[in-house]
């Protein structure tokens, strides 16, 4: 925050923590549950969640906004964020049956957390500008990337997809 938007949005640091847990578990349960809940024609349902987390957020608000300002307010959409996701997981596994996040997509998510905890130890010793956000993420996807490749996570469709992202990308260089 400092860095893009300068010290006087450093109030706002614990308040996007807040938001960025939740619009994560809500990127990785929901859009993909309500795209399956509206493929079975459940739209009504996907409308009734929305006004309940609507309703349960504009409550949250009212009673944490003027205790805690801006951090009880990202920390109410947080919570909605996390209620909106769980409500569609259950909801798919009881009209379908499947099981949106299996061990395989939990296995890739908790590797995540090696070069998320090791980027964390390592940016307390350098000095954090454009640069370094640059270095920092290159190293980050550099070591998640093997780290999934290292510990198995890939399977053969996997890295039949992969073969062919590197026909197009030769196919793209050599015309």
């Amino acid at each position: 925050i400092n860095i893009l938007f300068g010290s006087s949005y450093l109030v706002a640091a614990n308040a996007l923590r807040f938001m960025a847990a939740g619009l994560f578990i809500l990127s990785i349960g929901s859009s993909v549950s309500e795209n399956l809940l509206y493929m079975m024609g459940k739209s009504k349902l996907v409308l009734y969640n929305l006004l309940f987390v609507s309703i349960g957020n504009l409550v949250l608000n009212i009673i944490l906004v003027p205790k805690y300002g801006i951090n009880g307010s990202a920390f109410s959409t947080m919570i909605v964020c996390i209620l909106l996701s769980s409500m569609t997981f259950v909801q798919v596994r009881h009209y379908i049956s499947i099981t949106l996040l299996g061990r395989k997509t939990l296995r890739i998510t908790s590797i995540s957390l090696i070069p998320t905890i090791v980027l964390i130890f390592i940016t307390k010793f350098f000095i954090i500008n454009n640069l370094s956000l640059i270095l920092f993420g290159t190293f980050f996807i550099l070591i998640y990337v093997f780290l999934i490749i290292a510990l198995g996570c890939l399977d053969k469709n996997d890295f039949s997809i992969l073969k062919g992202i590197k026909k197009k990308f030769y196919g793209l260089i050599i015309h």
